[in-house]
C-alpha cells in the first residue's frame, strides 16, 4: 500500500497523525506532593502568591536516542495518556 493510499484513507477517517507529546513521569509520590502542597496554600489570598515566580523554561539535552514514537488517533485523543511518551527527570533532587 502507497503512502499516498495511506493519508487518503486517515483523511477519509478523521484520523491525525502526530509525534507523542512528551512529560515528565508523574508518579503517585509526586502526585500526592503536589496536592500536599496546593491544600497547605489553597487559602492564600494575592499577597502570599506574589511571592511566587512561575516560569515554564525547560532544559535540553543531546544524546537522548533518536526514537520519535508516533500517534495515528482522532484529534480528541491527542492528550490521552495513552499516547503521551514519560521520561524520568534526571535533575529530581
Amino acid at each position: 500500500m502507497s503512502n499516498s493510499t495511506i493519508k487518503q484513507l486517515a483523511k477519509k477517517h478523521k484520523l491525525h497523525h502526530w509525534r507523542a507529546k512528551k512529560r515528565p513521569e508523574l508518579t503517585e509520590a509526586h502526585a500526592a506532593e503536589r496536592l500536599l502542597w496546593c491544600k497547605c496554600r489553597e487559602h492564600w489570598g494575592v499577597e502570599e502568591w506574589k511571592i511566587y515566580m512561575w516560569s515554564n523554561e525547560c532544559s535540553a539535552e543531546r544524546g537522548r536516542g533518536k526514537l520519535i514514537k508516533w500517534v495515528f488517533k482522532l484529534q480528541a485523543n491527542k492528550w490521552m495518556p495513552l499516547h503521551v511518551t514519560t521520561y524520568k527527570k534526571e535533575k529530581d533532587l
